[in-house]
């Protein structure tokens, strides 16, 4: 029940100050801060914990100012708090100084919580009938303040006598309930429980007794004579790591003893890595050419937990192109794959035959060669199939003055026949001495001496041919020199010089 009776405490100069026409106006102009409002609460403090009161509270409000006199607006009753719950009273008061909003609140709490024992009754009990503590159950509610501890048993026992439960609970505001059940407990058990582990899925779902999947591993625990009054370790559990052997374990007692019971399996639900594939890299080959052998060629995987194992499949040496395929398979039968692509093509191309010569090149003009010794090997390669005929292809060498000494090389692979000749041309030997025709070394007059085109000179060279040319003729007067220089194909030289004078 909230009883409202409007009560104002106003300060003592608020009070006993008379208001005269004339003076209301300055008072309030000296007046310059708003009324001083403050709720007053009995009891003053909560008496309960957090923040909340556990007997009626009343709420008065004391209103203040100064300066002038205080005007309450609305609010400030003087109010009782009977009822639980939480309530919020406010006050406003002006004056000429301002205007002053107050809030307050109030959270009352009388009654303790609420306590339920659940599935035990005050009766009498055999040792086989008797509920056991995790069957037990304890509600606790507030629906004011809420519950701060609980719900808490205590007492329980599965010995034969009389026994007395208790439930326990406090609120947030502090008060509390106890609530309890006697019980009597007869007879006795010679057995301890039977525990029984029960696996999902109930069978290895990989090879060799490997699960792939994440198995789950619960336990049924039972004693028909005694209620278990003890579970450790027989929550359900899943197995999501993998392990070559992973154990859980239960362990229950009842009055006829403890059992505890182990269960084994083994977990592998990762696939093994990717295999890798050696002895190949994919690319082109030819039927001869650098294709590996089958028995070059493996791939490997790494599983640590179950191992793995790795096979090849797809290799093959036809034309055409194939694709060797690597699968890992580990101990469980998960498996991991990789590819490879290759291309077996026929060779369309003949062998490269290079000749090598010594000088690489011809050091004479027009392809001659003028060195002393002239030397001459081949290279020859096929990298996509073998060689089957290879005819000349000797090494050579030439010493001596030739017009054209030929060197023959043919080879045949799959890919058709090459065929080649060089012809070396020698000539380290100058031409002759050229010979002047058409002058002799005299004197001539210039009625005698002979026309420039009279004047010629020869020469010869048996292997590449010469050619012979006059420097230096004059017909005028006086003493003149004349050069024949002959020149062979293979750009030697020869000279010779002539003397003659032309008189008046």
């Amino acid at each position: 029940m909230r009883r409202a009776t409007r009560i104002v405490v106003l300060s003592a100069m608020a009070l006993s100050a008379p208001v005269f026409a004339g003076t209301e106006a300055a008072a309030d102009a000296a007046d310059t801060t708003p009324p001083v409002v403050k709720a007053i609460k009995d009891p003053p403090f909560p008496d309960g914990l957090n923040h909340w009161w556990i007997t009626p509270v009343h709420v008065t409000w004391s209103v203040t100012d100064p300066e002038s006199t205080p005007d309450v607006v609305v609010g400030c009753e003087d109010e009782w708090v009977f009822e639980d719950g939480n309530v919020d009273f406010w006050c406003v008061a002006t004056s000429a100084g301002g205007r002053t909003e107050a809030l307050t609140h109030v959270g009352l709490d009388q009654k303790p919580p609420s306590v339920q024992i659940r599935n035990l009754k005050p009766r009498t009990y055999t040792t086989s009938t008797l509920p056991a503590l995790d069957d037990v159950g304890c509600v606790a509610a507030d629906r004011v303040s809420g519950i701060l501890e609980g719900c808490v048993l205590s007492g329980y026992s599965a010995e034969p006598g009389d026994h007395v439960l208790s439930g326990f609970a406090k609120n947030r505001a502090g008060l509390t309930t106890t609530t309890t059940v006697p019980y009597t407990v007869v007879g006795g058990d010679g057995t301890p429980p039977v525990v029984t582990p029960v696996v999902s899925p109930p069978a290895p779902d990989g090879q060799d007794g490997w699960y792939r999947a994440a198995p789950t591993v619960s336990w049924t625990v039972q004693d028909a004579e005694s209620a278990v009054t003890s579970r450790q370790g027989c929550d359900t559990t899943t197995i999501s790591q993998d392990a070559p052997q992973a154990t859980v374990a239960c362990r229950a007692t009842s009055r006829g003893g403890t059992t505890t019971k182990t269960f084994t399996l083994k977990h592998d639900g990762t696939p093994p890595s990717v295999p890798a594939i050696v002895g190949i890299a994919p690319g082109v080959y030819y039927p001869n050419a650098p294709l590996p052998p089958r028995e070059q060629i493996r791939c490997t995987s790494v599983d640590s937990t179950s191992g793995a194992t790795c096979t090849i499949t797809g290799y093959g040496r036809a034309v055409g192109t194939h694709t060797v395929t690597a699968t890992a398979v580990n101990g469980a039968g998960a498996t991991s794959t990789s590819q490879l692509v290759f291309v077996v093509k026929p060779d369309e191309t003949p062998p490269v035959v290079r000749p090598l010569l010594t000088p690489d090149r011809p050091d004479g003009r027009n392809g001659w060669f003028t060195a002393p010794v002239v030397e001459l090997d081949w290279k020859i390669n096929d990298t996509r199939s073998n060689i089957v005929t290879r005819r000349g292809c000797a090494p050579g060498r030439v010493t001596a003055d030739t017009a054209g000494t030929s060197f023959r090389c043919l080879v045949r692979s799959a890919g058709g026949t090459t065929d080649r000749v060089v012809t070396i041309k020698r000539d380290a030997s100058p031409p002759t001495t050229p010979q002047f025709k058409g002058i002799a070394p005299k004197t001539y007059t210039r009625a005698t001496v002979p026309p420039a085109s009279a004047v010629a000179c020869t020469s010869s060279d048996r292997t590449s041919g010469a050619s012979c040319a006059i420097a230096g003729y004059s017909t005028s007067i006086g003493t003149h020199s004349i050069v024949a220089r002959a020149t062979n194909g293979a750009g030697l030289t020869n000279a010779s010089s002539l003397t003659y004078g032309v008189s008046p």
